[in-house]
């Protein structure tokens, strides 16, 4: 985060963008894209997103219809970061070494402007900033949550047990800049067994973006990101144990 901690509990931080897009090339937008990031994002993977979604009894039964996109992952070659081009969007991922916000912050700015270059005359639809965090205590059994987090509910007799696992979400909704930061902690198994507590804290716009320019519209991004960091850090901060912060210091 903004502040530099010798321990480090950030796995992955990363931005996101959705378009709308009326320049009418969406089809040769990923290899242009490709062809314009190559040198520092050579490794080259395709991906299938599928998405699925109920249509009324009315319609055919009550039948699940499911919609399948492609998304192009274009990593740096020791998988460091990651450029991720799909359907009316662009994800960039920072992983470790995550350096500082700073260097984070000219990556997004520099992806956002090869992708406004190709991608024509467009309306930003959406932005969100996010930083998943993943703690791991000393003791995978027994281990108080409360030694590393402080937002937990309580719950009364006869509920008020042990936690031994959770999950929880909460929206708080922000004027300046219109935006939603999403907060989510709990207990998390990881695919290669190990257990942590993760603190996954997105901000999200609330506006739509339609600006004179695309410098304006740069201009216009560069405050939103502070603005959402600065949100960001403050609820990282926040939501730790005070001891086990100043332990990562």
């Amino acid at each position: 985060m903004g502040e530099k901690l010798k321990s480090q509990p950030l796995v992955e931080a990363l931005c996101e963008f959705q378009f709308e897009l009326t320049g009418g090339n969406e089809l040769t937008l990923p290899g242009l894209f490709y062809a314009a990031v190559r040198d520092e994002f050579p490794v080259q993977t395709s991906i299938i997103d599928e998405a699925s979604f109920q249509i009324a009894a009315s319609e055919i039964g009550g039948m699940r219809q499911f919609i399948k996109s492609q998304r192009l992952q274009l990593k740096r070659q020791d998988d460091s970061a990651m450029l991720q081009i799909g359907q009316n969007r662009l994800i960039v991922n920072q992983l470790q070494p995550y350096e500082s916000w700073d260097k984070f912050r000219v990556m997004i700015s520099e992806a956002f402007i090869k992708y406004a270059e190709l991608c024509g005359e467009f309306t930003l639809k959406r932005v969100g900033l996010r930083y998943i965090n993943h703690i791991k205590p000393a003791e995978v059994e027994g281990f108080s949550i409360d030694d590393f987090l402080i937002i937990l509910p309580l719950f009364p007799k006869p509920l008020d047990k042990s936690i031994g696992g959770f999950q929880q979400t909460y929206e708080f909704s922000y004027m300046v800049p219109p935006a939603s930061l999403v907060h989510r902690t709990g207990v998390v198994e990881k695919s290669d067994g190990e257990t942590v507590l993760a603190l996954d804290i997105d901000f999200v716009s609330r506006e739509t973006v339609n600006l004179n320019s695309k410098e304006a519209t740069l201009k216009w991004l560069c405050e939103w990101l502070d603005q959402a960091h600065n949100h960001i850090e403050d609820a990282f901060i926040s939501s730790l144990n005070p001891n086990y912060y100043e332990s990562l210091k």
